[in-house]
């Protein structure tokens, strides 16, 4: 009983790094899209590490209207070439073809004039939004 009065206080902190570890080595998958929107830089970027369905929708409110265009859409603007995966989103239980990398277009393309406006993005799947700005 001596010994185990020894080790206990080491235990909680040795536990505890060792899950905190195991949890950074095997980095769970989820959605980590990011959609920012910049007003003062008349910039809409989407990116993504994990994939973005296809045939999501790409949700902007500016100027109390909401215009929405497919992701597709939003990567032609882009300019930037669409890189395509097949992989998975248990989150949202897809599993299919879907777009990695980072998109920028100006709101100017998009045809939206923003005027000292709040400007919010949000990308939608199936009536779920996956990524939006704040």
């Amino acid at each position: 009983m001596n010994k185990a009065n020894k080790i206990t206080p080491y235990l909680l902190p040795i536990i505890t790094i060792i899950i905190l570890l195991i949890v950074f080595i095997t980095k769970p998958k989820g959605i980590t899209g990011l959609a920012v929107a910049e007003p003062q830089d008349k910039q809409i970027r989407i990116s993504s590490t994990t994939i973005i369905p296809e045939n999501s929708i790409v949700e902007i409110i500016a100027n109390n209207q909401t215009y929405t265009l497919t992701i597709e859409e939003f990567m032609s603007k882009s300019g930037n070439a669409p890189k395509s995966i097949y992989s998975e989103i248990p989150e949202i239980n897809y599993s299919g073809k879907g777009y990695v990398g980072s998109y920028s277009v100006n709101t100017d393309k998009l045809g939206l004039s923003i005027i000292n406006t709040s400007l919010k993005v949000n990308v939608i799947y199936k009536d779920i939004i996956i990524s939006k700005s704040d």
